[in-house]
């Protein structure tokens, strides 16, 4: 299954703020000649990074393996590898974000030797699911 990115709130904030001053200029009567190119461009710009990320960053969970697709780069982890899932900040479990992290040597210490991949999918209860029925040896903290 395929999870693709969410959109995050910064991305629509910049936007937003840049045509409210954009919008203020214009009706406060002042010359809006350079603000106006910065402020259109900065939200063009904003908007342009955020499709991008949501086109070319996402995660696929198939029974194989867990692949998390980023601009172009595919990292590969098995199901076995994975270690443990939680949400980021910890201490939200409501929270978007998620770290899922493997351990590729399963002889290493449990605490060295590990990786983790953030994700930060659209839909946050399926990926959990998702995660719970593919992973189930992992240490869930979410």
């Amino acid at each position: 299954m395929k999870f693709r990115t969410g959109f995050g709130s910064v991305g629509p904030s910049i936007i937003f703020a840049g045509l409210w001053v954009l919008i203020l200029l214009v009706r406060s009567g002042h010359s809006v000649g350079g603000m106006a190119w910065f402020a259109g461009g900065l939200c063009i710009l904003v908007a342009l990074i955020e499709v991008l990320r949501y086109q070319f960053v996402y995660w696929e969970l198939s029974p194989a393996c867990f692949r998390e697709h980023r601009f172009g780069k595919v990292s590969e982890v098995s199901w076995n590898e994975v270690t443990r899932i939680a949400s980021i900040p910890p201490n939200r479990p409501l929270s978007k974000s998620f770290v899922v992290e493997f351990c590729h040597n399963r002889e290493i210490t449990p605490y060295t030797g590990r990786d983790h991949i953030m994700a930060r999918p659209g839909d946050r209860d399926g990926f959990v699911a998702e995660l719970r029925r593919f992973a189930p040896q992992a240490d869930f903290e979410v």
